[in-house]
């Protein structure tokens, strides 16, 4: 009973172990890679990432392209078609707060990735510690009985030599038998956890798992360290989206100043029949500055809120 007891505390303290072996490694590994969740989730991360572009780009450039129906007339020649290009500049500093919004949106994804990871490999330690506790008891049994039925055999010897009763050999079959449908039991259950096992590892229920034959535990580790709590990846995604909130609100604020443009025109103007005219025929470069001003404010207002 007392061995018993040290491998069920086997088994739940797993936090200990400091070798878990090159089999339980590679379960994990398995584990990390066939997770359908985790791919999902990995997805979102690198979503996330193309959103900091998205968000840190500039306006589309306008172009414009026209041509005039009656002809303009100016002192050089009449002006036949004109070509426009246009582009909006944020208020300084509106892209750099989108960006970093995005930014800590995305590592708020990363910290998801992380926290769902661990999740997995606690699932998966849990199931594979259990197999260990089932196997460590089907061995236990497994000797009890070896030696049952020595004791069987010699208290078969001597009830020959009449110096044993056969309830002294019946007391043995007793607790023989029972210990036998114990290890029926265990063995069944062991081999529930391990089709669990490989479901949870998302391969064939049928897969052979290795499990070790002796758990080696550091008892000088310890088991829980408060400094760690800071680096908790839940704590660290509040503290992601916490920040990237505030640069939102930023960015919403700076929305609400004007915006400017900047362009240019490019006029085609034709030859006229005049000899000796200066400057004839000869295009028109215009540049110009637009300024956007939001004198509705109500929407840039609500999205602070």
């Amino acid at each position: 009973m007392k061995n018993k007891n040290i491998y069920i505390a086997i088994c739940f303290l797993f936090g200990f172990a400091n070798s878990y072996g090159q089999t339980l490694a590679d379960y994990l590994n398995e584990a990390e890679k066939n997770s359908s969740q985790l791919q999902a989730l990995q997805y979102s991360y690198e979503s996330a990432l193309e959103k900091v572009n998205e968000v840190g780009s500039l306006p589309n450039t306008t172009f414009g392209a026209g041509v005039f129906v009656q002809d303009a007339e100016t002192r050089v020649g009449a002006q036949k078609a004109k070509l426009s290009a246009k582009q909006m500049l944020p208020w300084f500093g509106t892209l750099t707060a989108k960006k970093e919004s995005a930014i800590f949106k995305a590592n708020a994804q990363l910290n998801v990735i992380d926290y769902a990871k661990r999740k997995l490999f606690l699932e998966v330690k849990k199931s594979y510690f259990k197999l260990y506790e089932l196997k460590s008891k089907a061995k236990l049994l497994q000797a009890h009985i070896k030696i049952l039925n020595t004791y069987e055999t010699l208290a078969l010897n001597e009830l020959e030599n009449n110096r044993s009763t056969m309830v002294e050999v019946l007391k043995i079959k007793i607790e023989r038998n029972e210990l036998t449908n114990s290890l029926n039991t265990v063995s069944e259950n062991l081999k529930v956890k391990k089709i669990s096992f490989n479901l949870l590892l998302n391969k064939n229920e049928k897969t052979i798992v290795n499990i070790l034959d002796t758990l080696i535990i550091k008892h000088e580790e310890r088991l829980f360290n408060k400094d760690l709590i800071s680096k908790n990846p839940k704590l660290l995604q509040l503290e992601n989206l916490e920040s990237a909130l505030v640069k939102s609100e930023l960015a919403a604020k700076k929305e609400a100043l004007p915006a400017i443009g900047v362009g240019l025109d490019y006029i085609f103007v034709e030859d006229r029949p005049v000899a000796n005219l200066s400057d004839n025929g000869k295009d028109i470069i215009m540049p110009m500055v637009t300024v956007s001003i939001p004198l509705f404010s109500k929407k840039f207002s609500s999205k602070q809120k």
